[in-house]
Parts: structure tokens; C-alpha cells; sequence
């Protein structure tokens, strides 16, 4: 497959495909991704295809984050052709050598799945002018090449408190997020406790955070018991690896919970019924058709209802036919405004 030079808008120099060499030595940098759990890399690249790296902090088979990333790569390299090194597992203070791990070493995409990848792509985006490196969730853009793709949190949340809402059987629900210092994590917060109170004016929303953005099973665990003990009986958990401890601590008092990022049903078939979908596979995939066409620029690109970036998993039987309707009804009508 041909791949065309990518030109950044407002430049007259063509962006060459390929990265230049860099003299850079990064000391105590092995040829894999720092400290990173790393996915399968794509096999059967064309000779001479781009090199993309996609990244998140969390494990690739640990979270709906994590899987979605890995699905991500999958598809860019099955439609594009292109060479894609996924890795998971990004500690915080590993992020900016990470992105020069790979830059250094020819890649001419880096994406970071991952809001907590953003001060570093600022960071390194200077040190390597000729590879791009995008935030997915991110929130800022630097010329000449860091990007980012963003979405209208709040109302991705707003879906979410519709269902609990409608669901709630005590008027009583709690929202546990990973890091309300992230502002995502916040605004989807925000919407959530927006949209519980348009369909159950008088229920009692509890908002709390674990302040840990990678998530932890047992301050998830404990904070949804706290909720709980207190009368909550839905559970909306944005805590990345943080979810299985949600949901158990759910399950043990038979009460609902509302996954994040795909379909978290599986993790605990009889307690999540339903999740707050993110089309970040999607997002990714627009992100490299944009960089194959030559039109990816630095700057913040928003995504939301237009795109089906955001909806809410299957019921499966887990609520009342007439709660169920009732929660479609009002997510069709959300979505058309």
C-alpha cells in the first residue's frame, strides 16, 4: 500500500514519511517501552509502512481502556497496513522517555491512549519534530506536531446518569471516578449527576473519587462500600483498574453497577447492567486516517454524538422492559439535541 508524504497545514515542507535519525542516546532506555506491559506488534507490514505506537497506563488486558487500546492497533494495522507497537502499563514518571523510546527509534506516530500521557507529549513533542505524537482524551496542542482528540465528557456522563436514575429503586445513587484532578474524569462526573437529576429530580447523588488515575481495586472497593452503606443502590465507576473492586463490592450487596469504556458486563454478569461505551477504537482510527491523508494538524479535535463516539451497552435483561424503554427514550432524545 502507498502511504502519501504528510505536509502540516500552514507549512510549505512536506512531512517525510519516514523519521529522521536522532543522536539522542536515552540512557537506561531498553528497545521495548519503558516498564510497559507491550501488546503483540503487527506482523506483514508493507516494506516501508509508518511506524505508529499506541500507549495507555493501564494493562492491555486489565481494563476496557487497556483492551480498547489493543483493539485500536489491531485495526490501524489491518486497515492501513501499518507497522503498530501497543503498550500498556505507562507509569506516570515513564511517559516522556517512553515517547522518546519510540521516537528515537523511527516512529512516526505515537499515540497516547491516555489523558496522563499529555504534559509529556508536550515535553517531547519539541525534541523530535518529525514524529507526531496525539493524545486520545487529551485536552492541548502544541505546534509544530502534538494533537489531541477530545471529547464532551459530560455529556458522555449524562447518558450514564439517565440509566441510573431510571434504575434506582431508593433515589439513591453514587458516581466513583479515578482522579478528579483529570478533568475528563470530572466532567463525566459532572454529567453523570446532571443526568440522574433529569429523570429523578429528588434522588440523592454521592460523587467521590479514589485519587489514584491507573485505579485501585481496593480504594474502589472501599469507597463503593462507603456509597453503599449509605443507601446508594447504582454505582456508576470510572476507575479504570479500579472496576473489579466496584463491582464486587456491588455485587456483595446486591446492588447495580454502570462499567466504563466497553461492555463491562462480564466482569460481573448479574450486577453491571449496562456501561457508558467510548468509541476511543474509532478515535484512534480517525486519528491515523487523518495522518495518512496529511491533514493531521497540531491542534484539539472534538468528537461526541456526531461521531457515535459515546452510548450505553445492552440491558440484557437485567431491568424491567418498561425501565429499559424508558432509558432508551431518553437517551434518543438526549442525543438529539
Amino acid at each position: 500500500m502507498k502511504f502519501k508524504l504528510c505536509a502540516r497545514r500552514g507549512s510549505s515542507t512536506p512531512r517525510r514519511v519516514a523519521a529522521v535519525v536522532t543522536s539522542l542516546v536515552l540512557a537506561g532506555l531498553t528497545l521495548a517501552a519503558c516498564g510497559s506491559d507491550s501488546g503483540n506488534s503487527s506482523d506483514g507490514a508493507a516494506k516501508g509502512a509508518p511506524k505508529v505506537a499506541i500507549l495507555t497506563s493501564v494493562g492491555l488486558k486489565d481494563s476496557g481502556l487497556g483492551r480498547m487500546t489493543q483493539a485500536g492497533g489491531d485495526e490501524i494495522a489491518k486497515k492501513f497496513g501499518a507497522k503498530v507497537d501497543v503498550a500498556g502499563d505507562i507509569k506516570p514518571e515513564t511517559w516522556a522517555d517512553t515517547f522518546r523510546n519510540y521516537a528515537s527509534r523511527g516512529y512516526n506516530l505515537v499515540i497516547a491512549n491516555d489523558i496522563t500521557g499529555q504534559a509529556a507529549a508536550l515535553e517531547v513533542g519539541p525534541e523530535f519534530p518529525d514524529t507526531d505524537f496525539v493524545v486520545v482524551g487529551g485536552y492541548k496542542s502544541q505546534a509544530p506536531n502534538v494533537s489531541a482528540v477530545t471529547n464532551d465528557y459530560k455529556d458522555a456522563g449524562y447518558l450514564a446518569g439517565l440509566a441510573a436514575g431510571v434504575a434506582s429503586k431508593t433515589n439513591h445513587v453514587a458516581g466513583i471516578g479515578a482522579d478528579d484532578s483529570i478533568a475528563p474524569i470530572k466532567e463525566l462526573m459532572d454529567g453523570y449527576a446532571a443526568g440522574v437529576k433529569k429523570v429523578n429530580p429528588s434522588a440523592t447523588v454521592d460523587i467521590s473519587y479514589t485519587g489514584i488515575p491507573t485505579g485501585d481495586p481496593i480504594k474502589a472497593t472501599q469507597q463503593a462500600t462507603a456509597a453503599l452503606d449509605k443507601g446508594a443502590d447504582v454505582i456508576f465507576g470510572v476507575t479504570n483498574d479500579g472496576q473489579p473492586g466496584l463491582f464486587k463490592a456491588a455485587e456483595n450487596a446486591g446492588a447495580y453497577a454502570i462499567g466504563f469504556g466497553v461492555d463491562e458486563n462480564e466482569m460481573a454478569p448479574k450486577t453491571v447492567i449496562t456501561s457508558l461505551k467510548f468509541d476511543f477504537v474509532g478515535m484512534m482510527v480517525r486519528t491515523f486516517q487523518r495522518y495518512h491523508d496529511g491533514s493531521l494538524a497540531p491542534e484539539v479535535v472534538s468528537e461526541g454524538y456526531k461521531q457515535d463516539v459515546f452510548s450505553l451497552a445492552d440491558f440484557r435483561g437485567l431491568l424491567p422492559n418498561d425501565k429499559v424503554s424508558k432509558i432508551n427514550a431518553d437517551v434518543a432524545a438526549a442525543t438529539a439535541n
